[in-house]
């Protein structure tokens, strides 16, 4: 942010001239903001420039090595300092300033303008996932340097061999030989996404120049591997799928090439000599089946259960609005099956239409983790765009004595459903599931939730959250302590910002808490919020015989149980 302002304080030092007379430069013309900036700079000063690049590019995302970039500036300056003006640049008193925040407001904007035209042209360009970093995206996905710039990998090699578009002959490509096309890496299977439309799929996205070939750490598998084919689970003697479809394998362009076996082990007292050898047989024939199948996951992604509870129980929906996004015809449903794990007691998964109840689709009365019940339908049970799947777990955590969340460890606890489907082509995406009452992929289409216009709310060079960041820095202290003027603030920003209440507000919590580099800030905003958190709690919790009521929805915003204790011993001991 700081090479932001530095640049815009820059460019009022520098004369500026219209669109009809600017002059041509030996790298393009570079536009900021509608001030033309026009240099004549020298072949010495170009490789200068590309020094300053090259450190810009490779330490944007970490902070403490912005030091070697202001080196280089130094040294620049140092080498410059004695140089006659460039062509039609006005100097100020500093010479040497002005060289420098000249030729660094050049080296920014080309950074920024070298790539974004181009993710434009392929499916999901500004969406592909960085393999290595987490929450992470690859912004020059036709580049070896994330950030982009540079020397083209494999899949810009092609990209530029077919004149930077997106056609199916480079969609059916596989650029990196990692047996997935471009198309499904990217979210084009069919290869039929022009440029503007909304691609197929929006989830699972993989990067189409590197290769999915080498062992990675323990998780939740390959982000190229997204279809689920085959599931095991103590107590499963294995799958036999309807007669009339099956998953296809071989050299057919929409047949698997390669699998993918994901295991969940866990191991509480860490020990070390324990060793697996579990593995599936898959059963393969020549003669196909009418259709490809799929599997759908449907539940709930967020989990909290308070300990030491007989009964809690939880909803994930598969809503109406969801189906119609991921479906593009109706499926029929010939198998499901219920997943918890040890905590769990009760599920069903229900099937509606129109708001009506049809079927249950499963019902454990008494759930056993050890003891799954398969329900296989004969005759296929039709699931229409705009139908609905109601998954609800009941736990018990009475022997508890820790708050329980999701998690893959039979210690932690799931709310899924899987339902195996024909045809496979059409749900674009296999995955069904809410984060408490948030569709996550509603993220990729839609620019407002919950009445919260979240992508304006985390750009952090939006003039609105500017404003809302500078406002609340200015009153409340991101280090723990609670500003007086910080309290009144708080508290009416709780009550009229739609992005700090509900359930958005808990994801974008989340989001922050999770994120990387690039939600520091958002994490920053979030800290300062809740320095007074203990103190509104004094103020808004209603009291019942010298006794806060920690229940109650104006003692819950933002407050943690640690926090609403301890506004419980802040009573008891006034009392």
């Amino acid at each position: 942010m700081r090479s932001a302002v530095y640049v815009r304080k820059s460019i009022k030092r520098i004369r500026t001239t219209t669109r009809d007379n600017i002059p041509k430069m030996p790298f393009g013309q570079v536009w900021s903001g509608g001030l033309a900036l026009d240099f004549n700079i020298s072949t010495e000063m170009d490789a200068y420039r590309e020094a300053v690049c090259s450190q810009l590019v490779c330490h944007t995302n970490e902070l403490k090595k912005i030091l070697k970039i202001i080196s280089t500036a130094l040294t620049i300056e140092h080498k410059i300092k004695h140089r006659r003006t460039p062509s039609k640049l006005e100097v100020g008193p500093d010479a040497r300033e002005e060289y420098l925040t000249a030729d660094l407001v050049i080296v920014l904007p080309l950074i920024v303008l070298s790539y974004k035209n181009f993710q434009e042209k392929i499916p999901n360009g500004e969406s592909v996932p960085h393999p290595c970093k987490p929450n992470y995206v690859w912004q020059g996905v036709g580049h070896k340097n994330h950030l982009g710039g540079g020397d083209r990998n494999p899949f810009g090699i092609d990209f530029a061999q077919n004149g930077y578009r997106w056609t199916q002959e480079l969609c059916n490509k596989d650029s990196d030989g990692d047996g997935r096309t471009n198309g499904e890496e990217l979210g084009d299977p069919r290869c039929v996404w022009n440029e503007g439309e909304a691609p197929d799929v929006i989830v699972g996205l993989s990067h189409p120049a590197v290769p999915m070939t080498s062992p990675g750490p323990c998780g939740m598998g390959l982000r190229s591997c997204n279809n689920i084919i085959g599931l095991w689970a103590v107590g499963f003697q294995g799958e036999c799928f309807h007669d009339q479809a099956g998953f296809l394998m071989g050299k057919d362009a929409k047949a698997y090439k390669r699998v993918a076996m994901q295991f969940h082990w866990n191991n509480p007292l860490m020990k070390n000599d324990y060793y697996d050898g579990s593995g599936l047989r898959l059963h393969l024939t020549k003669n196909k089946r009418t259709h490809n199948a799929g599997v759908l996951m449907v539940g709930q992604n967020y989990l909290q259960l308070t300990p030491g509870q007989d009964k809690i129980e939880v909803m994930g929906r598969c809503t109406s609005e969801m189906s119609k996004l991921r479906l593009t015809g109706p499926v029929h449903f010939t198998r499901a099956l219920n997943h918890m794990h040890y905590l769990g007691r009760q599920m069903r998964m229900e099937h509606y239409r129109n708001g009506v109840k049809l079927r249950d689709l499963t019902f454990d009365e008494v759930y056993s983790y050890d003891s799954p019940v398969i329900y296989d339908y004969q005759e296929a049970i039709e699931f229409q765009r705009g139908d609905e799947v109601r998954t609800t777990c009941v736990f018990k955590t009475k022997e508890r004595g820790l708050t329980v969340f999701q998690g893959d460890a039979t210690s932690d606890e799931m709310c899924f459903g899987f339902l195996t489907y024909h045809p496979a082509e059409n749900i674009q995406s296999p995955w069904c599931t809410e984060w408490r009452g948030i569709d996550p992929a509603t993220f990729y289409y839609k620019t407002v939730i919950q009445n919260c216009p979240f992508k304006d709310f985390m750009n952090m060079t939006h003039p609105d959250t500017q404003r809302l960041h500078t406002r609340v820095l200015s009153h409340c202290s991101h280090l723990g302590l609670c500003l007086k003027e910080c309290i009144s603030m708080v508290r009416e920003l709780r009550a009229n910002h739609p992005c700090l209440q509900g359930d958005i507000h808990e994801y974008l919590r989340e989001r922050a808490r999770n994120g990387g580099m690039e939600t520091i800030q958002l994490a920053l905003f979030f800290s300062s919020i809740d320095s007074c958190n203990t103190e509104i709690a004094k103020l808004d919790c209603p009291v019942i015989n010298n006794t806060p009521d920690p229940t109650s929805a104006s003692c819950m915003i933002n407050l943690s149980p640690l926090l609403i204790l301890l506004v419980a011993l802040h009573f008891f001991v006034k009392a």
